[in-house]
């Protein structure tokens, strides 16, 4: 096996590819890697991948959300915003009132949107997300 022509084909210019995926073992790196093309490696993730299932992908996430790792999408929205959202809802304000107080405050979105109970919901639940990520982490590091 010659590393820059692929395993698959015989072309030039590759790619590693892990034998194991990263995202289940720990331990990939000790599987070693085939060289492929480019080509090859995404033909190699569309025909394994869909067929690994939905299993495999809540193994994956299972698995970065016990390391720690927050999931979900980036948080873009300022904190100081984020905190006042939490402040007001934890006041006994419905989302609704949230959004609407936010409104009449003039208070930006992440896109500069209005505010809407939906976007109050998603702001609690980013916040949601980002203490379990914390309390994991500091499960892992007592340990």
């Amino acid at each position: 096996m010659t590393p820059d022509i692929c395993n698959r084909c015989g072309i030039g210019t590759t790619e590693k590819h892990h034998y194991a995926p990263k995202h289940l073992f720990s331990d990939f790196k000790s599987w070693g890697t085939v060289p492929l093309c480019r080509q090859c490696h995404i033909r190699w993730h569309q025909i394994v991948t869909p067929s690994m299932g939905k299993e495999t992908t809540k193994t994956a996430l299972q698995s970065l959300k016990n390391s720690g790792k927050r999931l979900g999408r980036p948080v873009t929205m300022a904190q100081d915003t984020r905190n006042r959202v939490a402040e007001l809802r934890a006041a006994g304000m419905t989302m609704q009132a949230v959004a609407d107080t936010l409104n009449d405050e003039n208070v930006p979105t992440a896109r500069d949107g209005k505010w809407y109970a939906s976007t109050v919901k998603g702001v609690l639940r980013s916040l949601e997300l980002d203490a379990e990520a914390l309390e994991l982490l500091h499960k892992r590091k007592a340990a």
